[in-house]
């Protein structure tokens, strides 16, 4: 009817035919309760009807409020069961490495210890007395010195012995020289040598 009245006056004419569906259905949400959530849509279709080749043009309006909540799975018991014994799993193992590099940075440091009070023990043995009891500095004027071979010049240069004391439960000795009101401390630990 639109081409033809096109063609009888010879105007153009653009005309196009409407069609809306409003379309409202109920979606059940939950597996365990009734609870139903009521969807309205409109859907509006514009179809020309003056042009020869059809073109359907489709406009999608959602009039609802709430969108629809997508169905949410379950967890059942075995499963948290299952997420329990791999966390545990998983926390475990991380002590286990944790308590490897503790014991293995523990075992470096007691080797290095025992490499440096053995090599001052065997290469100082004239100059060193070992004591089992740690000496009393209570009315002495406690110097630390920061190198071996400072605590060696002042026992030569004294004439005086080096007492060697070992910390029990500790990868550390001291080493002494008393001079006078002073003594002189050099410590012996896992650290290198100076």
């Amino acid at each position: 009817m639109a081409r033809s009245y096109e063609k009888k006056y010879g105007i153009k004419i653009d005309c196009v035919l409407k069609l809306h569906f409003n379309i409202s259905y109920i979606v059940e949400t939950s597996d365990l309760g009734a609870e139903t959530q009521k969807i309205e849509d409109s859907i509006e279709l514009e179809i020309p009807i003056t042009n020869t080749v059809t073109e359907v043009k489709e406009n999608y309006e959602k009039k609802a409020k709430n969108s629809i909540n997508p169905k949410t799975e379950n967890i059942t018991i075995e499963q948290i069961i299952y997420y329990i014994i791999g966390g545990a799993f998983i926390l475990s193992a991380l002590i286990l490495i944790i308590i490897v590099l503790i014991k293995k940075n523990k075992k470096e440091k007691e080797q290095m210890y025992n490499y440096n009070i053995n090599h001052i023990l065997k290469y100082y043995r004239d100059l060193i007395v070992t004591v089992i009891n740690k000496p009393d500095f209570t009315d002495l004027k406690v110097m630390k010195l920061l190198v071996l071979e400072d605590l060696i010049d002042v026992a030569e240069q004294n004439q005086t012995n080096i007492i060697h004391y070992k910390e029990p439960k500790k990868e550390e000795s001291n080493l002494y020289v008393i001079v006078d009101n002073y003594v002189y401390i050099y410590i012996v630990t896992s650290k290198q040598l100076k």
